[in-house]
């Protein structure tokens, strides 16, 4: 996907979070354990917030000063969210994908913001929708790219400690994953061993299959939903999947 992509993702996905976060308020979400909704929504209005200020002015250093921001009380959140969603949106449309921005990981240009904005967004939104007892797939096409990012992006990013967090830390002798999308292209195979997972991107026999839509497979790696809860299935030993999502927390 590109950054306009990205973009169209964010728009449409922010636009959702927000319808779901009006009503409901004080329902616990299922995906984030002890959160309510307008919880999650101060949460994902905080980022919004603070990601369209380092676009907007082009930060090149850590905006401490942004993280310490108390959200509004929990009625006034989701107008908070709207606010926060339509000032990215804007500033991430306004800006050169390959210009040079602060970001905690990765390559540091603004079309890192856009990927990781419309992947926050959109798991998000099925958080706040799912505590409605709701929840419509992620995109297929941004569901496979938010797989990469995983791989790409936090597993790389998540083998040093990072801003205060543990590295993560994968037993394994060798096992194999097979991960396999059902309604768009991606393929993966993991290979857990020494603590470490590699990951390629290929279609090849493991120990165990985890096969289905895209969107359940990135919930399912998310550690949102478990295996045959939805239309995501699992072959094998369920061991080797579990090293991954006891370890892998997003």
């Amino acid at each position: 996907m590109d950054h306009p992509s990205h973009v169209a993702a964010l728009r449409r996905d922010g636009a959702a979070a927000v319808v779901a976060a009006t009503d409901g308020i004080d329902a616990p979400v299922p995906g984030c354990p002890g959160w309510t909704v307008a919880d999650l929504c101060g949460h994902l209005a905080a980022i919004h917030h603070r990601v369209g200020t380092i676009v907007r002015d082009r930060l090149m250093d850590p905006p401490r000063e942004l993280w310490g921001v108390e959200p509004p009380p929990p009625a006034e959140r989701a107008g908070w969210l709207a606010e926060g969603h339509r000032a990215l949106v804007a500033a991430l449309e306004g800006a050169d994908p390959q210009a040079p921005v602060w970001t905690w990981t990765g390559p540091r240009t603004m079309s890192f913001w856009a990927r990781r904005m419309a992947l926050e967004t959109a798991v998000h939104r099925w958080d706040l929708e799912s505590a409605a007892g709701g929840g419509e797939p992620i995109a297929p096409e941004l569901a496979v790219d938010g797989i990469d990012e995983l791989f790409e992006v936090f597993l790389a990013a998540r083998r040093e400690p990072l801003l205060g967090a543990e590295p993560w830390r994968f037993g394994g002798d060798g096992e194999r994953l097979h991960v396999h999308a059902t309604d768009a292209p991606g393929e993966w195979v993991l290979r857990f061993a020494g603590g470490d997972v590699e990951v390629t991107r290929e279609h090849a026999k493991g120990e165990a299959a985890l096969r289905g839509p895209a969107s359940e497979l990135l919930l399912v790696l998310y550690g949102r939903v478990a295996p045959g809860a939805g239309d995501a299935e699992l072959l094998g030993d369920p061991e080797v999947l579990r090293r991954w999502t006891a370890t892998a927390r997003i």
